[in-house]
């Protein structure tokens, strides 16, 4: 069963996709920074800070998007728009507090908080859910946590020089 054991390769269409997603990471962390140095300026846009974001995640699910349903083909059953709506209005309201709490915050905090959210998440998920995780994402789940050690780390050491 050598086939199961074979790497996947990386392919055009998954370099695209990585690409895409490496984009979309850069946006955030770009949002981040900007969001930091605004509130250091006062200025407070939230949402408009995020709006590159979501244009490149819902062109991203448009180009995703399977054709339209031909006559005669079965629905195909999934979750409901209002569903889809809740989950939306939820990630809208995530990304507005988190880019708010640079009013509040240090960028360092924020990472921190937004960071710790994946953990936290799976955590509640496997007992509220019962979802169950591969060894995989278990790695990377630890790979956040010592993430955010080293922030908590750095901030530790690098915070008396900055009472200086």
């Amino acid at each position: 069963n050598s086939r199961a054991m074979r790497r996947p390769r990386l392919t055009a269409s998954r370099a695209r996709q990585l690409a895409g997603w490496q984009v979309c990471s850069l946006l955030l962390t770009t949002t981040g920074f900007t969001s930091q140095r605004l509130a250091d300026r006062g200025i407070n846009a939230p949402t408009a800070q995020s709006f590159a974001t979501y244009v490149c995640l819902i062109l991203h699910t448009l180009r995703r998007a399977p054709p339209s349903r031909q006559a005669g083909e079965p629905v195909r059953r999934g979750w409901p728009w209002w569903q889809w709506l809740l989950l939306a209005l939820a990630d809208v309201e995530g990304n507005y507090l988190i880019v708010r709490a640079y009013q509040y915050t240090d960028i360092t905090s924020v990472t921190l908080l937004d960071a710790f959210a994946v953990p936290v998440v799976m955590a509640i998920s496997s007992v509220a859910m019962r979802a169950r995780y591969s060894r995989r994402q278990l790695v990377g789940v630890l790979f956040s946590l010592a993430g955010l050690v080293v922030l908590v780390g750095t901030d530790a050491l690098l915070q008396p020089m900055h009472r200086c």
